[in-house]
């Protein structure tokens, strides 16, 4: 991801060095705005993408390239996605984790357009506050968030609404040096 010139690029698993990519998504057609985070699903091979400039989450398929549209396209009020920083995706869920509403919205790999939600975790029960990173842990059933506040959080997989936080690690500088 770049979030200059907004573009997804592509390189062989193998790569290494000063390796050309093999594909690169960017362009007008993409609607790549302030990328900040990329989820890959296997099963449908296609990427998600957490767009912070215009709140939304744009999917390609895994060879998309140049100027390619989104596949489809999860935004607008009713969708909850506000200000999305990072994005995970685990069995047939999109989790995206908000830094503007200090939420995680939960959808379905197919949803599109002005969706609600299948769940959000938001309030101020979670602990969230501006949540730049998040991973889905299926073994242990578990949704792991960071916040740009140093503060490391657990849910539980299936949590909704105004939840409590499962555990908690804090004392981090800052979120990078936490992960």
């Amino acid at each position: 991801l770049n979030g200059t010139t907004p573009s997804i690029t592509t390189y062989a698993r193998t790569a290494s060095g000063n390796a050309s990519p093999t594909r690169t998504i960017v362009g007008g057609s993409t609607q790549l705005n302030q990328p900040k985070g990329l989820a890959f699903d296997s099963t449908r091979n296609e990427f998600f993408v957490a767009n912070y400039g215009s709140n939304a989450l744009t999917v390609y398929g895994r060879t998309d390239q140049s100027s390619a549209a989104p596949v489809r396209t999860i935004s607008g009020p009713d969708s909850g996605i506000n200000g999305p920083y990072d994005v995970a995706v685990a069995g047939s869920e999109i989790f995206a984790v908000n830094y503007t509403n200090s939420s995680v919205t939960v959808h379905g790999t197919t949803a599109t357009g002005n969706v609600t939600p299948t769940r959000e975790i938001r309030g101020a029960s979670t602990g969230l506050g501006g949540p730049t990173g998040i991973a889905v842990d299926t073994t242990h059933s578990e949704i792991v968030t960071v916040n740009a506040y140093a503060n490391i959080y657990w849910h539980g997989i299936s949590a909704n609404g105004n939840v409590a936080y499962t555990r908690l690690i804090t004392g981090c500088e800052n979120s990078a040096g936490c992960c």
